[in-house]
């Protein structure tokens, strides 16, 4: 019998199927819905949260309160897993890109120091050379409220892909006299600002110029005073408290710029298992007992098939690929109606600009689908077999 005979037969089949295998049909589809959706959610945010810890500089940053010289910057660089001690005055800045400001931007950019070892992966562009060479994201939106605004889109985006080696013009102000300052920076290089889990409004300079920025700004204090609270920038997240525990034993006052709760990650990664587990499972219920029921209810039919003159690999190629379609026309439908969600949550994610998160495709589900067929050939030929030796004699 050949290959297509067995396919036209399953897919007359398919066309009648009963009330009850329509609704384990459509149950298939429900499950595999669910199962891919708790990936995209586990995996995204874990992806989040690990860029997170890994590339933002605030989760790996302590600030010193209480310093008593310059000199302990320079001791406190020689720490286990400290990668560079900046001065307040160094580490950020505040400017106006003059040509990106308009009615709804108000231009605002905020400046934070590189070094070689904080420098984020350039995807345009090149490594910084002087002074005045920042690093940007390469989709910016020039704004000092860019992470809270609700009413920013994706067209208030500037894309500075075109920009690499243009020279951007910069103000800004001192706080007391109100005197303008005007500079311009060079753009050398681009970065992802979702990979680093960064304001959209953040740009890379150089420690010498956030400090020129910042003594202009703050002329009528002593430039001394202005090392203090300094920032200490730690190599991996899990080392900040190894690093703050020593700085407290030293007598020194520590903060966290930002902390996070490590239980949350832990919740939604059981919460992600425990959801595709109960989907597997469920798929793998739904299928035993559609088996189950059609081998049940169709020993006649076997017994048709025989009589008719189909061999026994035949028959058992009819009912395992009736199963093999059924289920992998519920995966198809399954993954087309979670392909269609995703690309409407993601582009809901691209227009919402205070959301910095990346939306991560379920490719897994290449894995569990192997899983199953496997699954199902191996069940499906024990219990089909097993009928068929019954009526081997006819």
């Amino acid at each position: 019998m050949k290959l297509n005979d067995i396919i036209m037969y399953n897919a007359k089949k398919i066309k009648s199927n009963t009330l009850k295998k329509i609704i384990a049909f459509l149950l298939m589809i429900i499950c595999v819905i669910i199962m891919l959706s708790a990936i995209t959610i586990k995996k995204s945010m874990n992806s989040y949260i690990n860029n997170n810890f890994k590339y933002n500089i605030n989760f790996r940053t302590l600030e010193l309160l209480n310093p008593d010289e310059i000199d302990d910057i320079k001791k406190m660089e020689n720490f286990d897993h400290v990668v560079v001690v900046y001065k307040m005055s160094e580490y950020i800045a505040s400017v106006t890109f003059d040509d990106y400001k308009n009615d709804n931007l108000d231009g605002d950019v905020k400046l934070i120091a590189y070094s070689n070892k904080l420098m984020p992966d350039i995807i345009k562009g090149k490594m910084v050379e002087n002074d005045n060479d920042i690093i940007c994201p390469i989709n910016i939106i020039t704004d000092s409220s860019v992470g809270a605004r609700e009413d920013l889109s994706k067209n208030d985006y500037i894309n500075l892909e075109k920009k690499i080696g243009a020279k951007i013009g910069i103000t800004y102000y001192n706080i007391k006299n109100k005197t303008a300052y005007a500079d311009e920076l060079i753009i050398k290089g681009l970065y992802d600002p979702s990979i680093y889990v960064l304001d959209k409004n953040t740009c890379f300079a150089s420690n010498k110029k956030i400090e020129e920025i910042n003594i202009n700004r703050n002329s009528y204090i002593d430039s001394k005073e202005l090392m203090f609270l300094p920032r200490i920038i730690i190599d991996n997240y899990d080392n900040v408290k190894i690093v703050k525990d020593n700085l407290i034993k030293d007598g020194y006052i520590v903060n966290e710029m930002s902390n996070f709760d490590i239980s949350l990650i832990n919740l939604i990664n059981i919460g992600g298992s425990i959801i595709i587990i109960i989907s597997l499972l469920g798929l793998f219920i739904i299928i035993i007992l559609s088996t189950l029921k059609s081998i049940k209810n169709n020993k006649e039919e076997l017994v048709i098939l025989k009589i008719l003159g189909f061999k026994e690999k035949d028959i058992f190629r009819i009912k395992y690929n009736e199963m093999f379609l059924k289920i992998s026309l519920s995966m198809l439908i399954g993954l087309i109606i979670y392909l269609i969600l995703y690309e409407y949550i993601y582009s809901l994610i691209n227009e919402t600009i205070a959301l910095n998160f990346k939306l991560v495709f379920a490719y897994e589900f290449t894995i569990y689908y192997i899983l199953i067929i496997v699954f199902i050939f191996i069940f499906v030929y024990k219990k089909i077999y097993k009928n068929i030796r019954e009526i081997r004699d006819i």
